[in-house]
């Protein structure tokens, strides 16, 4: 699979069947791996560069796509005598430090990518449910280095807790919205921490929702009026402590708003691993004791808060957090994340339907 250039999507092409062996001792065919709306087939490899730098991705979209009943399976089709990389058994211990979300099999043969034309890894086919092909490609935007860093305070006067009600101010605010986060907490003093001793000045972990009041004027000068709103940044129920955490990158962070799932993602999915936030925000200035550091989310299912909201929000083994949203102007959003927007082909947030500040 030397080339770099995948050819045009032949829409419609129905799925090649196949009979694989996976890295859990079972041998898959098609059909097993099949999901009721649709099924997602990677061309992927263990030492491949470009398949390295989205593998985090590769594992959030493939757990996203569960959840709307399409399955997602990956197929290695290197020879490993060329790459030792990519043999069997370091195929299984890939998939099970990763914890892929999906089967990952080996053909041996190669005759899967030859049947489905598979020219580089990584080489993702799309298909509906009833498996003709939809996408063929490349996943869009991959690189191999991250987003650039950054970050922001917000100050105490955000904080609320479990049970407590967050508060949409009267500002002419485009949408609220709440981005569900893992978040730690400083152990000790922390300053110019190096990213190998990052995890000894964790002490613990929670569930953090931060709160954001967007599109507020003027254009450009909004964030700090966006994001540091008294009530706009609950936490909670409890701090569990690093030790009962095995791995911090291996969580999954639900929303609910009125029992509806909106995010559902998991850490794997960070930008920026936990030591490399911690190295950089100590460069900056001291982390101490008792300092909440909240780690981003995937912005796919944020949604807009409303009055009467109940939002609850899960990672892992740190409790469910629930707050309600208290709206005076009693403003109205359509209920939808931004993922269904996208999936509409629609762009930016969902538009305010009713009351103040509503544009007709």
């Amino acid at each position: 699979m030397a080339r770099t250039e995948t050819p045009v999507c032949d829409f419609g092409r129905p799925a090649p069947d196949f009979r694989l062996k996976g890295v859990d001792g079972k041998t898959w065919t098609l059909n097993e791996v099949r999901g009721k709306n649709g099924l997602l087939v990677m061309f992927i490899c263990n030492h491949c560069p470009y398949v390295k730098a989205v593998r985090d991705r590769i594992i959030r979209d493939a757990r996203e796509l569960k959840d709307h009943s399409i399955n997602s399976v990956a197929i290695m089709s290197n020879d490993p005598t060329d790459y030792a990389e990519d043999s069997f058994d370091n195929m299984k211990k890939v998939a099970q430090e990763l914890k892929f979300p999906f089967p990952y099999l080996y053909d041996e043969s190669q005759d899967a990518a030859k049947a489905y034309g598979a020219v580089c890894t990584p080489d993702f086919f799309g298909y509906d449910k009833g498996l003709k092909l939809q996408y063929r490609g490349r996943l869009d935007e991959s690189r191999k280095e991250p987003a650039p860093i950054n970050a922001f305070h917000k100050s105490p006067g955000c904080v609320i807790g479990d049970g407590d009600t967050m508060v949409l101010p009267d500002v002419p605010a485009t949408i609220f919205e709440g981005e569900a986060e893992l978040a730690l907490v400083i152990g000790k003093r922390a300053v110019n921490v190096s990213a190998e001793q990052a995890m000894e000045y964790v002490f613990g972990y929670v569930n953090f929702i931060d709160g954001s009041a967007r599109g507020l004027p003027p254009s450009g000068n909004t964030f700090y009026q966006m994001k540091s709103r008294a009530t706009f940044a609950p936490m909670g129920p409890y701090i569990v402590t690093s030790d009962e955490i095995n791995d911090p990158h291996a969580l999954q962070v639900r929303l609910w708003n009125n029992g509806t799932l909106m995010q559902n993602y998991n850490t794997s999915d960070m930008a920026h691993k936990i030591p490399r936030c911690i190295e950089w925000v100590s460069s900056i200035h001291p982390l101490e004791p008792g300092d909440v550091l909240a780690l981003g989310t995937n912005h796919r299912g944020l949604n807009p808060f409303q009055d009467g909201d109940l939002i609850e929000i899960e990672t892992g083994p740190l409790g469910r957090l629930r707050v309600k949203i208290r709206d005076d102007l009693k403003r109205t959003w359509a209920r939808e994340t931004r993922l269904q927007r996208q999936e509409k082909g629609l762009d930016g947030n969902t538009p305010q339907l009713t009351g103040k500040y509503a544009k007709n």
